[in-house]
C-alpha cells in the first residue's frame, strides 16, 4: 500500500508549554529533513506544537518576526484546519 522507501523523523523534544527554541528546533528538522506531513501522537502540548512546526517549516523565523512586535505577511502563513476530537 505504502512505498517502502518512507523516511521516518521523530522530534521527541517537546516537553509541556515548550519554549520557543524547542518548537524552532523541530520546525529547523523538518526543513532539514525535507519533511512532508506531521503526525502528532496524544494531545496538549504536542498538538500545539505540530501545529507550530506547520507554520516553521515553511516560514523559519516567524516566531522571532513575532517576538519583534513585527506583523506577519499573509505570504508567510499556510492555511491550517483543526478538528475537535472530542466530536459525539
Amino acid at each position: 500500500m505504502f512505498p517502502r522507501d518512507i523516511a521516518l523523523t521523530v522530534f521527541d523534544r517537546v516537553v509541556a508549554d515548550p519554549p520557543s527554541h524547542v518548537i524552532e528546533a523541530a520546525g529547523e528538522l523538518c526543513r532539514e529533513r525535507g519533511v512532508d506531513a506531521l503526525l502528532s501522537i496524544v494531545g496538549g502540548s504536542s498538538l500545539h506544537t505540530a501545529k507550530l512546526v506547520v507554520y516553521l517549516s515553511k516560514a523559519p523565523g516567524i516566531l522571532a518576526k513575532r517576538r519583534r512586535g513585527e506583523d506577519l505577511d499573509k505570504d508567510e502563513l499556510l492555511t491550517l484546519t483543526a478538528f475537535d476530537d472530542d466530536i459525539d
